[in-house]
């Protein structure tokens, strides 16, 4: 009597597959990049019980995908806003440096007016005293003197010393670059919030 095998069914695993995460979890790797910490960190907060970490067959540790995704959405809506400010910020930079001169006094000067304010600008200052600041601002009683310059222009001894006069004299006097129109410095001065 002859007897026939029947073949055993061989039961493969690979060690891959020992380390795949169950469905509704992730790896440590794909947690820690959406909260942007380390997997060690994401491993004391697991230990320390504020994460829920469960281990695959391979004993590696898994993520529960739906606290992970709720506890990275804040930080996205973090980010995103720091995107925003970064560009805006790039932007403000960008436009201050190409602004001329002539362009940030145009754009004070039309401001002043609207405030109500009172301007004076030399046009012509080839006969004047050196230095002599670009604008003098009035407004009920109140003095304001600018130099205005790019923002890589650099201020004269000359302007420097009209300016240091005008201070110790009590009047509100400085310089005024684009940045300083962008961000709003301008018109803090000129509406009294500065």
């Amino acid at each position: 009597m002859t007897t026939t095998r029947t073949p055993r069914a061989r039961l493969t695993l690979r060690v891959a597959d020992l380390h795949q995460p169950q469905p509704g979890t992730i790896t440590p790797g794909e947690a820690a990049r959406l909260l942007h910490v380390s997997t060690a960190t994401l491993a004391s907060w697991a230990d320390a019980g504020r994460l829920t970490a469960t281990r695959s067959a391979g004993g590696r540790r898994t993520y529960d995908r739906e606290q992970i995704t709720a506890l990275a959405a804040p930080r996205a809506e973090a980010d995103r806003a720091e995107v925003h400010r970064v560009t805006v910020q790039a932007h403000n930079l960008h436009v201050a440096a190409t602004m001329t001169e002539a362009v940030l006094q145009q754009r004070v000067e039309e401001m002043a007016f609207r405030l109500g304010w009172r301007s004076y600008h030399t046009h012509d200052s080839r006969r004047s005293d050196a230095g002599f600041p670009d604008l003098v601002l009035l407004r009920r009683g109140v003095q304001v003197v600018r130099e205005l310059k790019t923002e890589r222009g650099r201020v004269t001894p000359q302007q420097q010393a009209w300016l240091d006069d005008y201070e110790q004299a009590g009047v509100d006097a400085g310089v005024w670059r684009p940045l300083d129109l962008i961000e709003r410095r301008v018109e803090k001065t000129l509406t009294g919030q500065s």
